[in-house]
């Protein structure tokens, strides 16, 4: 009895052996990210209380900051946000607009490639310039706006995550678009 508990013990081993292993080699599975589902463009007017004005996604919701006309385009969903940032031109364009150039140009060393756009809309006095920064950089768009003679208006783009551009893609495309729809649509309320 024992010599057949033992034959039979040494032939369960031998075909668990058998089909436990394939004789390929093992192969880790690759990392994959969730799917994101991108949601239509819709767009909505900002409030009257800014010295300018645009049109910014339903999906996001807008947050005053401490200084004047200071406001964060938030996009909860997506745990991201715009920070954009307004001067009333004192100190003269060049000047802020290469200091806007050389924030956006400080992420050389993590970006793949920084993409220009230039912007004119003579009729509402807007002209201004969007930086497209591809890559692991910490904002992935940035861009300014002004009318050259009292107006400039500033703004980045930031996820609240650890930037992996392969994982984020997606989001910041969409963003992106809804930044050109920003800048196409915006108007100055006043002088100030």
């Amino acid at each position: 009895m024992r010599r057949i508990l033992f034959y039979l013990l040494i032939s369960s081993a031998i075909s668990v052996s058998f089909t436990a292993c394939n004789g390929g080699d093992p192969t880790p599975k690759p990392y994959g990210y969730f799917h994101i589902e991108i949601p239509n463009p819709e767009y909505r007017s900002l409030p009257d209380d800014f010295i300018y004005d645009f049109e910014f996604s339903q999906y996001a919701q807008v947050q005053k900051r401490e200084e004047d006309n200071w406001i964060n385009i938030i996009y909860p969903r997506f745990d991201a946000s715009i920070h954009l940032t307004y001067k009333p031109l004192e100190k003269g364009i060049t000047t802020l607009s290469e200091e806007s150039r050389g924030l956006a140009f400080v992420h050389t060393d993590r970006a793949d490639g920084i993409r220009e756009s230039v912007f004119h809309d003579d009729d509402n006095r807007v002209h201004g310039i969007l930086y497209v920064i591809d890559g692991n950089a910490a904002s992935n768009l940035q861009f300014y706006m002004t009318d050259s003679v009292n107006h400039f208006l500033r703004g980045a783009l930031y996820f609240n995550s650890a930037p992996n551009f392969d994982s984020i893609q997606p989001v910041r495309e969409m963003i992106e678009r809804d930044v050109v729809h920003l800048i196409e649509s915006l108007e100055w309320r006043e002088t100030p």
